[in-house]
């Protein structure tokens, strides 16, 4: 990101403008110092992805690959392994692959369906209208698998465009093979407050149960909008 063009040509005029009009070298200073603050940001984040595809180039070939897992005093598990993991950003999780796939079968496609809504951001609609997304839009996520850089790129407008981009791949290879389709594709399930949940569960709340998700609903409830 170029540096905004100084008001001063040679460091006498620099001193002068100091002088006269402190207001324009302060105002220079404030959109110099964002833009290298940008800086460090976009330098940060590039060396977190850089450290992604090593590692991810490091163990491509591997039949399988294992990671360590470690639990807190709650019983929460989180991966011990930094940078690629089952539990890092958008770019480590559409890294990863399952080693052993299944083929898709009579329901996996509408699932798959569903997960290329829900990477996408069309998440807050019923499951039927998540299939229906991806059917009127299958056109552009065809292209985002066939020409990800070349084509129009719609995958870049996805809330979670790596994963969105992975389950495109996988879309592609539904529609040339069908249910036989063997799919590798890992996808991520989500408590909704799942402290709510138990409790719910063991009072058996219908109520608190309708608001976490444990009745079922055309659309997914939100708890902590209506708290």
């Amino acid at each position: 990101i170029p540096l905004p063009p100084t008001p001063w040509s040679s460091d006498e005029e620099f001193e002068r403008l100091k002088e006269e009009q402190p207001d324009v070298v302060k105002g220079w200073k404030i959109k110099a110092s964002s833009v290298y603050t940008e800086r460090i940001r976009i330098r940060s984040k590039r060396f977190r992805i850089a450290q992604q595809i090593w590692v991810a180039e490091k163990f491509r070939d591997e039949e399988e690959i294992f990671f360590v897992w470690t639990l807190d005093w709650r019983g929460r598990m989180y991966p011990v392994q930094t940078f690629l993991s089952p539990q890092a950003d958008d770019l480590g999780k559409a890294l990863l692959e399952f080693a052993e796939g299944k083929p898709l079968g009579p329901r996996g496609g509408y699932w798959l369906a569903v997960q290329l809504a829900n990477t996408f951001g069309v998440d807050k609609v019923s499951f039927d209208a998540r299939v229906q997304w991806v059917h009127e839009n299958e056109d552009m996520i065809l292209d985002s698998a066939l020409k990800p850089l070349d084509g129009l790129r719609f995958w870049e407008e996805a809330d979670d465009p790596w994963q969105f981009l992975a389950a495109c791949l996988d879309w592609a290879g539904y529609r040339d093979e069908g249910e036989a389709h063997v799919s590798h594709l890992p996808v991520a399930m989500d408590g909704t407050c799942n402290g709510l949940q138990n409790l719910s569960a063991m009072l058996l709340d219908e109520v608190g149960g309708a608001a976490v998700n444990l009745v079922p609903a055309d659309k997914p409830q939100d708890v902590y909008s209506k708290v």
